[in-house]
């Protein structure tokens, strides 16, 4: 039997009702309580640990603005003794997550007061400062220090985001580009690790107009690629 017919048979007027065709206050007045019951569970989903899927849905959609801001109060409001427990691992990672996540946007919006903002935050993220979440962290925030052409304020966040996680490619290639800058480091063993570490780099930084400018960098660095196994 179809499900019109059994609904037609058996069931005509509470289905009728529910569906607004009887009686359609009973059927508004069923909506605004659900409503009602689900409006904390979506508050609170925003504002959870799961905050992070809501604003990669928000940088999916280019909403940079709303994104950062949305970061900012998740992060200014996050309460760090929600890492302990049972539930502590989760709310760590995403912590750090979110905090990458807003530096993403803020370096698309070009917020004038983003970077002390974010740096100001730092400071009171859960330990420890380790993985590659907080690296893709401090890397964010070095990018935001080199867009305002701060490259010595960007040297001091990436080198902590090579420290929290070595198997992480973009900053080693960032402070190869910040060598360059500051004529210091190792440009070249960072950059055979940036590409080692993440095989994507290997193109971005040929095509680098930074790094075109030392020719025999390039040289030297496809002379150890070839000597070296493929990542």
């Amino acid at each position: 039997m179809k499900f019109k017919e059994l609904k037609d048979e058996k069931y005509p007027f509470i289905i009728s009702v529910l569906m607004g065709k009887k009686l359609p206050w009973v059927s508004n007045f069923i909506k605004v309580v659900l409503r009602v019951l689900l409006f904390p569970f979506k508050t609170r989903l925003r504002k959870s640990h799961w905050g992070s899927n809501y604003l990669t849905k928000l940088i999916k959609l280019e909403k940079f603005e709303e994104g950062y801001l949305y970061g900012v109060g998740r992060l200014s409001e996050w309460e760090i003794k929600e890492c302990d427990g049972v539930f502590g691992p989760v709310f760590y990672t995403s912590w750090w997550s979110v905090f990458g996540k807003t530096c993403f946007c803020a370096l698309r919006i070009k917020r004038e007061d983003a970077f002390s903002t974010l740096a100001m935050i730092v400071e009171r993220g859960p330990e420890p400062k380790m993985g590659i979440s907080v690296s893709d962290a401090y890397y964010g925030l070095a990018n935001l220090a080199c867009d305002k052409n701060d490259f010595e304020t960007s040297w001091q966040y990436v080198e902590k985001a090579v420290h929290s996680d070595e198997s992480y490619g973009y900053p080693y290639y960032l402070r190869a580009w910040l060598s360059e800058k500051l004529n210091r480091g190792q440009r070249l063993n960072d950059l055979i690790l940036a590409i080692q570490n993440q095989s994507d780099m290997k193109d971005v930084i040929f095509q680098d107009e930074v790094f075109k400018q030392s020719p025999g960098l390039l040289e030297n660095l496809n002379i150890e690629l070839t000597k070296s196994p493929k990542p």
